[in-house]
């Protein structure tokens, strides 16, 4: 791994949070997963792929982009 790659690593990590609390981060994220604690500290690098992938994804797996397209036709034909 370059310099540079930890260092956005690091960066990016700190932002979203340390242990613990990236852990429960990541957990509340995804809640349809069947991912424990456990699996989230034997696996470092995954649980920091499921951090950033939480910051493009609703609780229910969609998107941003996804969701907010969702809302607008939800909106546009009211049942």
């Amino acid at each position: 791994m370059s310099v540079m790659s930890q260092r956005a690593d690091s960066v990016f990590v700190s932002s979203l949070g340390k242990g613990d609390s990236l852990h429960q981060q990541v957990l509340a994220a995804f809640p349809l997963c069947q991912i424990s604690e456990e699996d989230l500290i034997q696996n470092p690098q995954f649980c920091k792929l499921l951090a950033t992938l939480s910051q493009h994804v609703d609780r229910t797996g969609l998107t941003q982009h996804l969701r907010r397209d969702r809302e607008k036709i939800d909106h546009a034909n009211p049942h």
